[in-house]
């Protein structure tokens, strides 16, 4: 799972993702992919992409350009599930860590974390604590 970024948008180039999210060039399929490499539901990935499950339902059967915001909310979990991989050395703990709650984000689960930014980067900082011997 350490290259959930790939298996999931076909590249780790930084420019070239940042230009598939602004030009709106990431197919639906990628929502599929991650899916399959994550290991989550349709129900849980709509949530962090908040959007509601009949449009994820529909998102799946159209094969439709995903909207910005979107893809970007999808580069940002491919991206930690990638970090959580690298820091526990191990895809189902790292993927158990990203399910459950952790006490240093409140007791709230690190996927639920994701739809903003600030709350992605809360839970980066968190990982990387992790990862240099900080209690998560």
């Amino acid at each position: 799972m350490q290259d959930a970024v790939k298996r999931i948008l076909g590249t780790t180039d930084m420019l070239r993702i940042h230009d598939a999210i602004v030009g709106r060039r990431i197919s639906s399929a990628a929502l599929t992919r991650a899916m399959r490499v994550i290991g989550l539901d349709k129900k849980a990935l709509a949530r962090i992409l908040s959007i509601s499950a009949a449009m994820m339902n529909r998102r799946l059967k159209s094969r439709v350009s995903l909207p910005k915001h979107e893809a970007e909310r999808l580069y940002r979990l491919a991206r930690l599930v990638d970090i959580a991989s690298r820091i526990f050395g191990d895809d189902k703990k790292a993927r158990s860590w990203l399910i459950h709650p952790v006490p240093a984000l409140r007791g709230s689960r690190p996927v639920d974390l994701l739809e903003t930014e600030l709350s992605g980067k809360e839970v980066e900082r968190v990982l990387y604590d992790v990862g240099n011997g900080g209690v998560a």
